[in-house]
C-alpha cells in the first residue's frame, strides 16, 4: 500500500527536476544486483535524485556533514553511490566550489591529529608534552606560529557558515542516517517527511507493542487513520476481538491490541474520506469444522455470540 504522505511528497518533489543517479563505471553490476537482493538498503529510492530547496540531493546533506573535519584526500564510503545516488568524490569538489566546504586554518586542523603527531610538534619546539589532547591543542595554539607546524599535506576541510546552516537545518535528516533502524523506521527516506520525534514514537511503538516485522510496516507511512481487523476465528483472543472494526487516530496507536507472532488479524489504513461501499461478506473459520467459509458481514463480537447462542460456551475451548 503506497502511503498517502510519501504520495503528496513525491507529488511536490515531481515538479524539481530529477537527477540521474550516478553508477561507478568499475561497479560490478551482476555482483552488485546480486547483492541488492538481500540488502534493500541498497535499492536506490527515487526521492534521493529530487533536489532540495537548496538545489543539493539528499545525498549532498549527508556528504556535507560527512566531509566536516576530513582530509580532502578520504574516501567517502560506497554508500553514497549505492543508497543516494551520488558520486561523492565529484559532489565534494562541487561543494568546496559553492562555498558550503572550506579548507581549515593549521590551527582548526590540530583537532584531527593523534596525540602522537601533536607532541611532535611540542617535541620539535622544545614545549612540554604532558597532558590532554587537548592540552596539547591549546599550548601549541598559544606559542607557536600558525606556519611553525603548517602541514601542506594535510588538507581538513570544515563547514563554512552557509554549510553549518544547511546541516542545522537538515540535523533530522542526518541524524536519520546515523542512527538508521533495522525495520526502516528511522531512515533518511522517512526523515524527510516525518519529525525525529515522530521517527522515535513509531519506533518505541513497535518495539514495545511487540508488532512482528510483516505488521509493523503498516505503521511506518504515517496515515492519519488505522482501522483493526480481527480474525473472525475461534483462537482469536479477546483483545482483538473486541477490537475488531475500530478505527484508531495516529496518535491512539498505542491502543491497538499487541500482534503477536502467528496472529493473522490485521491492521490496515484508513482514508476517512474514501466513498467505500457497505461490506456485505466476510471471510470466517467454522469452528466445527475448521473451514473457512463466507458469511454475512458481522463484527467479531457478533459473531461469537451467534455462536455461543448456537453452540454454547464451549465452542471457544
Amino acid at each position: 500500500m503506497i502511503n498517502k504522505l510519501l504520495e503528496k511528497l513525491l507529488s511536490k518533489l515531481s515538479r524539481k527536476k530529477e537527477v540521474s543517479p550516478y553508477i561507478n563505471p568499475d561497479r560490478d553490476m551482476k555482483e552488485f544486483k546480486k547483492k541488492a537482493k538481500s540488502f534493500p538498503s541498497m535499492e536506490l529510492n527515487d526521492i534521493f535524485l529530487q533536489p532540495l530547496e537548496e538545489n543539493l540531493l539528499t545525498g549532498d546533506i549527508i556528504l556535507l556533514d560527512w566531509l566536516n573535519n576530513k582530509d580532502y584526500l578520504e574516501t567517502p564510503p560506497s554508500y553514497f553511490e549505492y543508497e543516494f545516488g551520488i558520486n561523492a568524490i565529484a559532489h565534494k569538489d562541487s561543494l568546496i566550489k559553492n562555498n558550503l566546504l572550506k579548507y581549515s586554518s593549521p590551527s582548526n586542523s590540530l583537532s584531527v591529529l593523534k596525540v602522537t603527531e601533536l607532541k611532535n610538534i611540542l617535541r620539535n619546539n622544545s614545549l612540554k608534552v604532558s597532558g590532554k589532547k587537548s592540552e596539547l591543542i591549546g599550548r601549541i595554539k598559544e606559542n607557536l606560529d600558525e606556519d611553525t607546524y603548517r602541514n601542506p599535506n594535510l588538507r581538513i576541510l570544515e563547514l563554512t557558515n552557509t554549510g553549518f546552516d544547511i546541516v542545522s537545518k537538515y540535523k533530522t535528516l542526518i541524524w536519520s542516517h546515523k542512527n538508521k533502524s533495522s525495520d526502516g523506521i528511522i531512515s533518511p527516506l522517512n526523515a524527510l517527511s516525518q519529525s525525529k520525534e515522530q521517527m522515535i514514537s513509531r519506533e518505541k511503538l513497535v518495539t514495545s507493542v511487540g508488532y512482528t516485522k510483516h505488521k509493523s510496516m503498516t505503521l511506518l507511512g504515517g496515515a492519519d487513520n488505522y482501522e483493526f481487523t480481527a480474525t473472525l476465528d475461534k483462537n482469536t483472543c479477546t483483545k482483538c476481538g473486541q477490537a475488531d472494526g475500530i478505527i484508531f487516530k495516529s496518535d491512539e496507536l498505542n491502543m491497538i491490541p499487541p500482534l503477536h507472532d502467528g496472529c493473522r488479524c490485521d491492521i490496515t489504513t484508513r482514508d476517512m474520506d474514501e466513498s467505500l461501499l457497505p461490506i456485505s461478506e466476510r471471510w470466517s473459520r467454522n469452528p466445527v469444522t475448521n473451514k473457512s467459509e463466507m458469511i454475512p458481514y458481522k463484527s467479531y463480537p457478533e459473531w461469537r455470540n451467534d455462536l455461543i447462542q448456537q453452540y454454547g460456551e464451549n465452542i471457544f475451548n
